[in-house]
């Protein structure tokens, strides 16, 4: 998948595929920043890497099949600030564990449907 198609199939602008497998009847999609990394506090470009975390991010299904991103988000030290973050994840404000995208998914689900319908449906609690 091209970094096109991430931005307009999952709306992820800014990263790279890296890899897919699939996993426990799930499809993982590995995904990399290609934008510099910056301070999550004050935005600066001066930093130092300090360890990457890696996370799964729930993404719309691709029919039957769910989707899991996986992430590896970066901790960094600010040379201007001083603070030790990670960086911010443009598509999962909030310390969110699913991708925007998702989330409108789920919206739309819910205008003709139960919660438990919609629940059911996406394979989640």
């Amino acid at each position: 998948m091209t970094s096109e198609q991430l931005y307009h199939v999952l709306g992820l602008q800014g990263y790279q595929m890296v890899a897919t497998w699939y996993e426990q009847g799930r499809m993982m999609l590995e995904v990399e920043s290609i934008d510099p990394l910056r301070c999550s506090q004050c935005g600066s470009r001066h930093v130092i890497r300090r360890g990457r975390f890696a996370r799964d991010f729930r993404a719309p299904s691709i029919g039957d099949t769910p989707l899991l991103v996986r992430y590896a988000v970066a901790r960094v030290e600010c040379r201007c600030c001083g603070a030790v973050r990670q960086v911010k994840v443009e598509f999962a404000p909030g310390r969110r564990g699913y991708l925007k995208r998702f989330e409108r998914m789920v919206l739309g689900l819910l205008q003709g449907r139960t919660i438990l319908d919609a629940a059911r449906w996406l394979k989640v609690s």
